[in-house]
C-alpha cells in the first residue's frame, strides 16, 4: 500500500456496509483494497463496485475490514474533511482575487486561496488550472472528474496571463482541448474587468469557447467584484452602469447568435447584472437546466418563479399578529420589496424589509452572501421587537453555522430575543410564515 494519508472517520452511517463491517467514527481510514485514500474522490472512485477491504488505524492498532455491499450501493462513512493533504492552493496574483481584499480577523477558511481540482468537481468551485501537473491529468483521466469548472477569463494568453498576474500560465484553449480529448467536459466562467477583458477580448472570449462545445458546456459572464480593502493600484475597477449595459449587449448579442447554433444559450450573465442595471432576467426556459445555478446564474429567476408558486402556499391570516423581519442585502431588496408586498395581504402578519447596506466590504458588494453578523445586529436593532427574523442562509458557512465574522445563529438569538430562522429559497419564506400560523 501507499503511503498512509490521515483521513478521519467522522460518522458512520447506522446498518450500512461500513457499520457492518465495524468502522467506527473516531477510526482513520487508511486505504481501499490497499490503495491509499487521498480524499473522498478517491474514496467514491475505489468504493464503487461490489465489496472492499478496509484498512483503518484504531488508536494504535492498524485493522483490515471487509465490507460486503452491492455495486453503486453506498458504504456509509461521512469524514471530517474532503481531502486527507488540505486544500492545494493557487499561485496566481489576480488582482480581483477576493481573499486578497479581506480584512483582518475575519473567518480563518477566507484566507485560502483555493485552486483544487477535487473541490472544483465535488462542489463546483471555479479553478484556473495552472497548477496541474501530469498526475492531475491522470487522475481525471483514471477517475473521470467530470466536469471540471475553469476560470478562463480571457482566451488570449497574453491578456489572460495579466488577469492571472501569471506570465507562466500554460495556454487555457490547450488544456480545454486536452479536456477534451479525455472526454472531460468543463463549464468556464469569464470573470470581466473593465478595459482588461470587456469588449472585443470578450467577443473573442466567447466565441473561442463556443468553438470548444461540447467540451466547454456554458460561459458565465460575470462583472468583477472589489471590496474597500483592496489596492486599486493595478488599475482594476468597478463596471460604470454603462459599462455593464455595454457587456450586458454584448453577451445578449453573443446569446442571439449562440440560440441559432446551438439551441441554447451557451453563455450566461450572472444575476448581479440584471440586479444593478434594474432589469428581470429571461425566462427559465434561458437557463437550460441551471448548469451553473452555484455561480450566481439563474438564482434571480428560480426566487422569482419560486415566490410565485409559494405565495399561493400563504395562509389567509394567522390566529394572532405576528411581526417577521426579512434581511436582505442591498442587490436583491427590489426582489424582497414584492415578496413583503405580498406578505402583507396575510391578515395579521406584519412583514418588514431590512435593507442592510454592506458597508463592511464597501466597494461594489451588494448581495446578501456578503453580508456580516454585526452590520446585520446593527440594523435589526433599529427595528425593535419581532416575532421572527429571517437571514439569508449565504450569508452563512456551508454548515449554516457561523457568518464571514463568526456571528452564530445563538449569537443572534441571544441579541434579538426572537427566533431566527435561516431562507435560501421561496420555499423556506412561506414555510416561516406557516411557522407562525
Amino acid at each position: 500500500m501507499a503511503r498512509e494519508r490521515f483521513f478521519d472517520v467522522a460518522a458512520v452511517h447506522p446498518l450500512s456496509p461500513a457499520d457492518l463491517a465495524g468502522v467506527r467514527p473516531g477510526d482513520v481510514l487508511l486505504g481501499v483494497d490497499g490503495q491509499a485514500v487521498r480524499d473522498v474522490l478517491d474514496y467514491q472512485f475505489l468504493t464503487a463496485g461490489g465489496g472492499v477491504w478496509l484498512d483503518v488505524r484504531r488508536g494504535e492498532a492498524t485493522v483490515r475490514l471487509r465490507a460486503e455491499k452491492a455495486v453503486g450501493e453506498e458504504l456509509g462513512l461521512a469524514f471530517a474533511a474532503l481531502t486527507a493533504d488540505g486544500i492545494r492552493t493557487c499561485g496566481n496574483k489576480c488582482p480581483f482575487c477576493f481573499v486578497t481584499q479581506q480584512p483582518r480577523r475575519m473567518r480563518r477558511t477566507l484566507y485560502i486561496k483555493d485552486d483544487d481540482l477535487r473541490y472544483s468537481f465535488a462542489h463546483g468551485a471555479f479553478i484556473t488550472m495552472s497548477n496541474w501537473t501530469e498526475d492531475d491529468w491522470r487522475r481525471v483521466a483514471e477517475q473521470r472528474l467530470s466536469p471540471m469548472y475553469v476560470s478562463v477569463h480571457a482566451t488570449d494568453d497574453q491578456v489572460r496571463r495579466r488577469l492571472l498576474g501569471n506570465a507562466s500560465a500554460p495556454s487555457i484553449l490547450a488544456q480545454l482541448r486536452r479536456l477534451g480529448e479525455l472526454r472531460i467536459q468543463a463549464h468556464a466562467q469569464l470573470v470581466v474587468c473593465p478595459g482588461w477583458n470587456d469588449g472585443p477580448v470578450l467577443d473573442r472570449s466567447i466565441a473561442d469557447l463556443r468553438a470548444l462545445y461540447p467540451v466547454v458546456r456554458s460561459v458565465s459572464v460575470v462583472p468583477v467584484g472589489l471590496t474597500k480593502y483592496r489596492a486599486p493600484s493595478d488599475g482594476v475597477r468597478p463596471h460604470t452602469l454603462d459599462e455593464l449595459r455595454a457587456t450586458h449587449e454584448q453577451a445578449r448579442a453573443a446569446q442571439r447568435r449562440l440560440r441559432a447554433e446551438l439551441g441554447f444559450d451557451f453563455a450566461y450573465v450572472s444575476d448581479e447584472v440584471y440586479l444593478r442595471l434594474g432589469e428581470r432576467p429571461p425566462g427559465a426556459a434561458r437557463y437550460d437546466g441551471y448548469p451553473v445555478y452555484e455561480n450566481g446564474v439563474g438564482m434571480v429567476r428560480s426566487l422569482l418563479d419560486g415566490w410565485a408558486r409559494a405565495r399561493r402556499r400563504l395562509p389567509p391570516a394567522l390566529p394572532r399578529s405576528a411581526r417577521l423581519l426579512l434581511v436582505c442585502g442591498e442587490l436583491p431588496a427590489p426582489l424582497l420589496e414584492r415578496a413583503a408586498r405580498d406578505l402583507a395581504q396575510v391578515d395579521g402578519l406584519e412583514p418588514r424589509l431590512v435593507v442592510v447596506p454592506n458597508t463592511f466590504y464597501g466597494g461594489n458588494v451588494g448581495c446578501s452572501g456578503l453580508l456580516v453578523g454585526a452590520e446585520v445586529l446593527a440594523a435589526l436593532r433599529g427595528y425593535g421587537p419581532a416575532d421572527a427574523v429571517l437571514l439569508p442562509r449565504r450569508m452563512f458557512d456551508p454548515p449554516g453555522q457561523v457568518t464571514l465574522d463568526d456571528y452564530t445563529l445563538a449569537d443572534f438569538q441571544h441579541e434579538l430575543g426572537a427566533p431566527v430562522l435561516l431562507a435560501e429559497t421561496a420555499g423556506d419564506l412561506a414555510a416561516a410564515v406557516r411557522c407562525l400560523a
